[in-house]
């Protein structure tokens, strides 16, 4: 009996063991959007600079983090996850001019598309949809809205990021 519950007792700590250096978002999903990790210079179509934005993994490389800095004074970040269970990206945005954005999609080809239902200032629906596609040079980012359920949309930023040449102001 002493033999058997020795057994037992040995299976369940190297069991424990195993658990405890098994690496949690080591899945390549959780890389999907590893080609927006970065220190950068975000700018219009124009050439004009809107801002900064750093973008890292944090959290045991399970979370993309965003920091943005825009040039006229606004800041915000979000958290970026990739939901094993549901197999879907997710991000939660929150910025200085109170808003919260929550949005849900995945890699399309090389696109990292998300989607959120919003409420507007008049109470109505709005759809939020951002595409992140990597380029040769950085990233482009275009944010639209849609107040039809999809039929039309606006673009309510379109950005080009570029490796920041300093470190982060803060």
């Amino acid at each position: 009996m002493t033999i058997l519950a020795s057994l037992c007792l040995a299976a369940a700590s190297f069991s424990c063991a195993v658990s405890q250096t098994a690496q949690p978002c080591s899945a390549q999903e959780y890389r999907q959007f590893d080609f927006w990790v970065g220190n950068w210079a975000a700018y219009d179509a124009q050439g004009n600079l809107q801002g900064h934005n750093l973008v890292e993994r944090v959290y045991g490389d399970c979370v993309v983090q965003e920091n943005w800095r825009g040039v006229k004074g606004g800041t915000g970040s979000s958290f970026n996850i990739y939901d094993s269970t549901r197999k879907v990206w997710h991000q939660t945005w929150v910025s200085n001019s109170g808003t919260l954005l929550t949005m849900e999609g995945n890699l399309q080809g090389t696109d990292m598309v998300l989607i959120g239902k919003q409420i507007d200032a008049k109470g109505l629906p709005v759809l939020n949809r951002t595409t992140w596609s990597p380029t040769k040079n950085g990233v482009h980012q275009v944010w639209d809205i849609s107040s039809d359920d999809g039929k039309t949309w606006q673009v309510i930023y379109d950005g080009f990021l570029r490796p920041e040449k300093d470190e982060p102001r803060s």
